[in-house]
């Protein structure tokens, strides 16, 4: 029992030791030119955000799941930018790391939210009529709730539980370096599982167009042919290409972590890196998701149409387009135009659903 006891005042000690050690390490004190610069990319990257989800909601062709899960994306890449930011100005070390770790959730929530996302298109290519009678608007915001809810279970667990457990130390709740080591092996796991879901999703979408499309003409299609027949889909593509990007984030984080362990970067340069790496991947989202659908952009044409007569110009010409309308004094000139796609197999690129494709229902219906 001494022994025990022993030990673990040791632990104690040597984790105070270590955390009064490192208290300064982990203080943000930054220049002035890098408190204007964030707060400057923080309003452009919140400012982006805000009109994308008002942009978003104004829509009407896309899919509600899409508009819910995107939404929900940007609106957590808006907490993390909002939080990062205001934590630069916080020298309370128990509140800077609070933060931190606030921080630090959202950016799971985004990574989740994209897994979903890969999830419920796989859905939908996979049994369309299953998806059409069984995952409803509501069914899939009372899952996705639950998962977020469920997350935020499991890091808490990990982070202070887990924590605790390990150290027997009440500095695990105040001193964030002390389970640094633990909640890295946990960011480790959520990111490759999500990464892994996303694989396995796309390769049944994959796989399933494949098979449909060879049945209509007894041919096997090529992985080209496939892959430009999946371009068709535009919400799907965008969820693919969302992927993408927290792939090549993922990797930045995994570059900072082998730099912070080889070439031992201190605390402050690590969270620069690792704020760089994700504003910039919150900024990406807003414009990737506004300039990718057709209506989208009409509404913001729409919203700035105050700002000349051109900006309206466009945004009629781009609502004829949108909403395949046909001016009366051109009805008898385009009667007979055929009708260009610049997709392959009749998929039109700009199809919001992919619904000119006979090989799938129409994704816009949902």
């Amino acid at each position: 029992m001494e022994s025990g006891d022993s030990n673990t005042t040791a632990n104690t000690t040597d984790i105070r030791n270590t955390s009064l050690l490192t208290e300064n390490l982990y203080l943000e004190e930054h220049s002035s030119f890098i408190l204007c610069a964030s707060v400057l990319i923080g309003l452009v990257s919140l400012t982006s955000c805000i009109l994308a989800v008002t942009i978003l909601l104004r829509t009407r062709k896309v899919p509600k799941s899409t508009k819910y899960l995107v939404t929900a994306l940007l609106v957590f890449d808006c907490i993390f930018v909002t939080s990062s930011t205001v934590r630069k100005f916080i020298q309370h070390p128990l509140l800077n790391r609070s933060i931190t770790t606030f921080n630090m959730y959202s950016l799971q929530l985004a990574y989740t939210t994209v897994g979903m996302m890969s999830i419920e298109r796989c859905l939908l290519f996979y049994s369309p009529m299953t998806y059409m009678r069984f995952y409803s608007n509501k069914f899939i915001m009372t899952v996705t709730a639950s998962v977020w809810s469920g997350e935020l279970g499991i890091f808490l667990l990990v982070r202070y539980g887990v924590c605790y457990l390990r150290f027997k130390s009440i500095y695990v709740f105040t001193q964030a370096q002390v389970c640094n080591n633990t909640v890295s092996i946990y960011y480790g796991i959520l990111v490759t599982i999500i990464l892994l879901t996303s694989m396995v999703s796309y390769w049944i979408i994959f796989v399933t167009v494949r098979q449909k499309n060879s049945r209509k003409d007894e041919r096997v299609m090529s992985f080209r042919s496939v892959i430009n027949l999946i371009r068709g889909y535009k919400n799907t593509v965008l969820v693919l290409v969302f992927w993408v990007l927290i792939l090549v984030t993922s990797l930045a984080y995994f570059i900072i972590i082998l730099l912070t362990h080889y070439m031992g970067l201190g605390p402050y340069i690590v969270r620069l890196s690792l704020d760089a790496v994700s504003i910039l991947n919150c900024m990406l989202d807003p414009f990737l998701y506004v300039l990718w659908f057709k209506e989208c952009k009409l509404e913001l044409l729409n919203m700035f149409s105050f700002l000349g007569k051109s900006v309206k110009e466009k945004a009629k010409l781009l609502q004829y387009e949108v909403f395949d309308i046909v001016p009366y004094e051109t009805n008898a000139l385009n009667r007979n135009k055929t009708r260009h796609f610049e997709g392959t197999c009749g998929v039109d690129m700009n199809d919001t659903g992919g619904h000119n494709n006979p090989a799938f229902i129409d994704e816009t219906a949902f």
